[in-house]
């Protein structure tokens, strides 16, 4: 598999350029912001095992070590989300597989290279633990796949008091038709499973990706879509299920039937990192509430913080409110360094920020693009905490 990886670091260093900038295209559309704050992990790694016969205990006891493994990658800001699921019979020859998300692909360069893994586990352990896994299961297959579409939930986020389990499309665009059949994804499918959600409380999101690396033996197609659920479906809710594609996807079948080809895999969730662990989440619980900026020239600006959102109110010197703003909101953890990022109509504002105690130290962003002339790197915001 080194291919693979050699291949993921050739695309970290093109995408790498120009990834973060002052301001992005103008986005009017308060919706598109909205999904732009709520945007899960960008890339998702999938990794095709197959486990050695009479092993698949002891593999499962090498997935139960590494889970605290990754839950700490988590709490460190090195990776989004983790698990490893089990495939319900299918005629594809998908046994287990496991996934990774993250923000930036730069994330797997050192992931699990020794002298990090060190950090978290005693090299006899972890030397120990290597030997187990590789005796229990072959990784027959690897992709890495790109955020294309999704609901406004979370694909990978699991509930640890209902057991998840998900099922994957693979699709197949039929030559020539691939961005028809991204459009209607897109245009039909998601805003269906949107309404789906808002009926069903165990459904727990919808996402659309693509392949653009792939090694090994993996299922076809180079697009993946993603339905994800809490419990088992009952009966009635099946004929729910039934009742609802009928009505949104009936009239749609000949275009459907035009534009791919489709195998699903349902897969039970075995183990998922604790989403309580996530530095996003950390980051989230300290930046809640109400700060306050005095401005060397007199005034202040209050900047009041909700999930997923910025509310920016700016005084003069007597107190009087001159501009008031609320937007999209979404922070980013990456290699150490914390990043938030509020979506306006006349583009995107970025900016990396450190919480102390009370204090929020946020960098101006000119640090991110040399073209913009308004103030000098190492210019800061200076936030205390009102409430």
């Amino acid at each position: 598999m080194k291919w693979f990886h050699i291949r993921m670091l050739q695309l970290c260093m093109v995408l790498a350029q120009g990834a973060l900038t002052v301001f992005c295209d103008p986005v009017e559309d308060l919706e598109t912001r909205e999904r732009l704050a709520r945007q899960p992990a960008q890339f998702v790694r999938l990794e095709y095992m197959q486990i050695t016969p009479g092993k698949e205990q002891a593999y499962l006891e090498t997935e139960r070590k590494w889970a605290p493994i990754h839950e700490a990658f988590m709490r460190d800001g090195l990776i989004f989300s983790w698990g490893c699921a089990k495939a319900r019979p299918n005629e594809v020859g998908v046994e287990y597989v496991s996934w990774m998300s993250f923000h930036s692909l730069s994330a797997l360069e050192n992931l699990y290279d020794e002298a990090n893994l060190l950090n978290y586990m005693e090299a006899e352990a972890l030397e120990s633990l290597h030997q187990e896994t590789h005796a229990s299961r072959t990784i027959v297959g690897q992709e890495l796949l790109i955020s294309e579409a999704f609901t406004l939930h979370d694909p990978f986020i699991s509930d640890p008091r209902k057991r998840p389990y998900f099922v994957l499309g693979f699709m197949e665009p039929k030559p020539g038709k691939e961005d028809a059949y991204r459009r209607m994804e897109i245009d039909i499918f998601r805003p269906a499973f949107e309404r789906w959600a808002q009926q069903e409380p165990n459904f727990w999101g919808w996402a659309l990706r693509k392949a653009v690396v792939q090694s090994g033996q993996v299922p076809p197609g180079a697009y993946r879509t993603q339905n994800v659920y809490f419990d088992s479906l009952a009966k009635w809710d099946l004929d729910k299920w039934e009742t609802f594609m009928q009505a949104e996807f009936k009239e749609h079948a000949p275009m459907v039937a035009e534009y791919r080809t489709e195998r699903r895999v349902v897969f039970d969730v075995l183990f998922a990192a604790d989403m309580a662990m996530q530095k996003e989440r950390q980051e989230w619980a300290k930046l809640k509430g109400s700060w306050r900026a005095e401005r060397e020239k007199g005034g202040y600006r209050i900047k009041t913080i909700e999930n997923y959102r910025e509310t920016l109110r700016e005084y003069d010197a007597q107190g009087n409110l001159l501009k008031s703003t609320s937007s999209p909101m979404r922070i980013e953890c990456r290699h150490g360094l914390n990043y938030f990022f509020t979506f306006h109509e006349q583009g995107t504002w970025t900016s990396i920020y450190q919480v102390k105690e009370d204090t929020w130290y946020e960098q101006m962003p000119w640090i991110f693009n040399d073209q913009v002339k308004e103030g000098p790197p190492d210019e800061f915001l200076v936030y205390r905490r009102i409430k």
